[in-house]
């Protein structure tokens, strides 16, 4: 072999060293590969911060509300027509509370049918505001979010304090936002939902038809006044009814509001 042939093919060598697939070098392919991961990264990072603002909405003694902050929505009254507005459900007593001017007022109870908060429906369920599940007619499968008082009892006392004081003083301090007549200011209020503790809840199904709001519960289905228990007890084997499916429970309303209400 000449030697001018040997040096052209030596170099020819050492360049393929440095070659990658596309003729791209390793330090190009490497500075693409890491801001490919870094974009990944990213988008990730993200993903994981908008799905933890999401979760961790708590409500709080200084925010006992069901939504993060008022949404706009529509409610029917009884007497008026309807009305929109922004919206907000207080956990304590189930009540509709809106914003008038920048103060949170309650819609009285007696004068409220049903609200449309975002895409979540709400009924008038003895006073209370409670979530639509599933309804056919006038019979209605709804759940309440309520709070939950032996886990707010059991909570610990701090600095010589008792549990029973501790939700005591909680449960004054939900009273004030808000009630009757009371309003409040929604930024102030909004600014400072972080300094209350954060409210253990818990989540109750019913069964709606006109004069009944029943728990979904078999033992609260078999008393109800007008049904025979026999005749209740035959119709959830025989339908299999499910005491956590909304669907299943919205066809023993139907049953039950055929039994007490139709003549």
């Amino acid at each position: 072999m000449k030697e001018a042939d040997w040096k052209l093919r030596s170099r020819s060598s050492k360049n393929n060293i440095f070659k990658v697939k596309g003729g791209e070098t390793p330090f190009t392919f490497q500075f693409k590969y890491e801001a490919m991961k870094s974009r990944f990264l990213l988008s990730v990072a993200m993903l994981l911060i908008s799905f933890s603002a999401f979760a961790q909405y708590e409500p709080t003694t200084k925010w006992p509300y069901i939504y993060q902050d008022f949404t706009p929505g529509q409610i029917q009254l009884t007497k008026t027509a309807a009305k929109q507005g922004v919206f907000n459900i207080h956990i304590l007593h189930g009540r509709l509370h809106f914003i008038d001017k920048e103060l949170i007022r309650e819609v009285n109870p007696v004068e409220i049918v049903s609200a449309k908060i975002g895409e979540d429906l709400y009924v008038n369920s003895g006073g209370k505001m409670m979530k639509v599940l599933a309804h056919k007619d006038n019979v209605f499968v709804v759940e309440g979010t309520e709070v939950d008082m032996n886990q707010l009892n059991a909570t610990g006392g701090a600095y010589g304090s008792s549990s029973t004081t501790l939700a005591t003083t909680a449960l004054s301090s939900i009273e004030e936002i808000g009630t009757g007549a009371a309003a409040m200011n929604h930024m102030e209020l909004k600014n400072s939902k972080d300094e209350g503790r954060i409210l253990p809840l818990i989540t109750k199904r019913y069964i709606v038809f006109p004069g009944h709001v029943i728990y979904a519960a078999k033992k609260d289905i078999m008393n109800i006044a007008g049904a025979d228990s026999d005749e209740t007890g035959a119709f959830l084997k025989e339908q299999k009814i499910k005491f956590k499916d909304a669907q299943s429970l919205l066809k023993l309303g139907i049953y039950l509001n055929d039994k007490v209400n139709v003549k």
